[in-house]
């Protein structure tokens, strides 16, 4: 499905908890595209955009395929009630997407690609786990900016040469 991921984020919350990120969206955690609070994870995005998501409800952790992901991060959510709702986070909670799970722990791994394209997917992976610190288990970096070309001619005016960085 899609969700506008307003201010960056996704939030995967526990319905039984009234989860709050406000002092979780450290820069660090913004880097890392992951904050956690009691009850809820916000999974940071590339961009303030429409976004795919996949959800997937596991029995056990899923098998390592991060390699083929551009950003993958995993953290840990508790659950209270029995269901998770997954939404952008100024959309309006009780309309939400909702995935039945059992209370206890559970781990969320986060996988994006299509970071380079600006045509972000998320797979959401939940599944029953102690909890644990969040950690980024692939990290994105920017293709570097390709270098600019010197010009070929030699400019014919003040205004060319300040233009293009002669001195």
């Amino acid at each position: 499905f899609k969700l506008f991921a307003d201010y960056r984020q996704l939030h995967v919350c526990d319905v039984g908890g009234a989860g709050d990120l406000s002092e979780a969206w450290t820069p660090q955690a913004t880097e890392d595209r992951v904050a956690v609070g009691v009850g809820v994870v916000g999974i940071g995005t590339a961009d303030a955009a429409e976004v795919h998501v996949t959800v997937e409800v596991l029995a056990v952790a899923p098998a390592d395929d991060v390699a083929a992901w551009d950003h993958v991060t995993a953290a840990s959510v508790d659950v209270t009630g029995d269901a998770v709702a997954v939404y952008g986070c100024t959309d309006y909670v009780p309309e939400a997407r909702r995935f039945a799970v059992a209370p206890g722990a559970w781990r969320l791994r986060a996988s994006h690609r299509g970071l380079a394209r600006g045509r972000e997917q998320i797979r959401l992976q939940l599944w029953p786990a102690a909890a644990r610190a969040p950690v980024v288990e692939r990290r994105w970096t920017p293709p570097a900016a390709a270098p600019a070309k010197a010009p070929t001619t030699r400019p014919r005016t003040l205004k060319q040469a300040t233009a293009a960085g002669w001195r």
